[in-house]
């Protein structure tokens, strides 16, 4: 099963936003989220694009909600 794009690009910005921090090159934190992101997808969202995409809107959504209450 590919990576989702949403999934892909958010970590691809985590490495590089985050690679300072992390103590290991871009590459191998790559390949582990990488590999973490596919192992999530199948578990959660199976092969469907639009349940991750339901899935992505629902935890935007449940977040503004915590907002709203602090």
């Amino acid at each position: 099963m590919a990576e989702d794009t949403w999934l892909k690009i958010e970590r691809e910005y985590f490495v590089e936003s985050n690679l300072e921090g992390l103590e290991v090159t871009a590459k191998v934190a790559n390949k582990i989220i990488e590999a973490y992101n596919r192992f999530i997808q199948k578990a959660l969202i199976g092969e469907s694009p639009h349940v991750a995409e339901d899935l992505r809107r629902t935890i935007l959504k449940a977040g503004e909600n915590v907002d709203a209450k602090q």
